[in-house]
């Protein structure tokens, strides 16, 4: 079993900064990237999970 208990995508639709991240079993956050203001594209309404 994981100890990974979910993954993460934090996404501000203004600016379109953007970090990655998973929690633990524990509920610990461990950050794996960031991306900086127009990182992305801003005006995301939707993000889906694709495998």
């Amino acid at each position: 079993m994981s100890s990974v208990l979910a993954d993460e995508l934090f996404y501000n639709t203004s600016n379109g900064a953007a970090a990655i991240g998973v929690f633990d079993r524990s509920g610990n956050y461990t950050q794996l990237n960031a991306y900086a203001a127009r990182g992305f594209s801003t005006g995301w309404t939707k993000i889906i999970e694709q495998p």
